[in-house]
C-alpha cells in the first residue's frame, strides 16, 4: 500500500479551484498519467456519481472507473477507484484560507497490486512527486501543474505555492 499527503496554495476562490478539480475533463491538463477522463453522461456531480480514466501506469495503457464517495461543495471530495487493475481512494481538500486563497489538500492511498506488485517500490518514489503534480510543470509529459492550470485561466495575479513536498505515509 502507498500512501501520500501533500497541499498547494492557489491564489484563486475556494469555489473556483474546487470546480476546477472536481471537474473530470480537467484531470488530463494536470494530473499527470491520465491521458483523458469523462463524467458519465447523464449524472449529477455528487456522491454516486463516476467517471472513467484513462491511464498510462508505467508504460501499461489502462482504464480506470471512479466513484464519488464524499462530496461537499465547496471544501471536500472523495473519490475510490471502482474498476480497473489498481485500487485507489483519495480525498481533496479545500480550504480558504485569505480572501481569494485557497489550500487544496490532497490525502491518498493505492494498492497497485496483481500484475504492478513487483514495482510498488517505484510507484512509492512516483508518491513522493506527487506534489509536483500540484504545483509544477511537467515538462516530459506537456502537462502543467494544477496552479499553472489555474493560472492560465486566471486574468491575473500570482499563484505562491506551499513548500509542503508530499509526505509518503508509514
Amino acid at each position: 500500500m502507498v500512501e501520500v499527503e501533500t497541499s498547494v496554495l492557489i491564489n484563486q476562490p475556494i469555489e473556483k479551484v474546487f470546480e476546477f478539480v472536481t471537474t473530470p475533463e480537467n484531470d488530463a491538463q494536470w494530473y499527470i498519467g491520465i491521458e483523458s477522463r469523462d463524467h458519465t453522461p447523464g449524472e449529477p456531480a455528487g456522491v454516486g456519481s463516476t467517471s472513467q480514466s484513462e491511464i498510462r501506469f508505467l508504460g501499461v495503457a489502462m482504464t480506470v472507473t471512479w466513484e464519488v464517495t464524499e462530496y461537499e461543495p465547496p471544501t471536500k471530495i472523495e473519490v475510490k477507484s471502482v474498476e480497473g487493475p489498481i485500487s485507489v481512494e483519495a480525498e481533496y481538500t479545500f480550504e480558504a484560507v485569505a480572501e481569494g486563497q485557497t489550500k487544496v489538500t490532497v490525502n491518498g492511498e493505492a494498492d497497485v497490486g496483481g500484475i504492478f506488485s513487483l514495482a510498488e517500490p517505484l510507484v512509492e518514489r512516483m508518491a513522493e512527486t506527487v506534489g509536483s503534480q500540484l504545483r509544477e510543470p511537467e515538462r516530459r509529459a506537456g502537462r502543467l501543474g494544477l496552479a499553472q492550470c489555474l493560472r492560465a485561466r486566471q486574468s491575473s495575479g500570482v499563484f505562491s505555492i506551499l513548500d509542503h513536498p508530499p509526505t509518503p505515509r508509514p
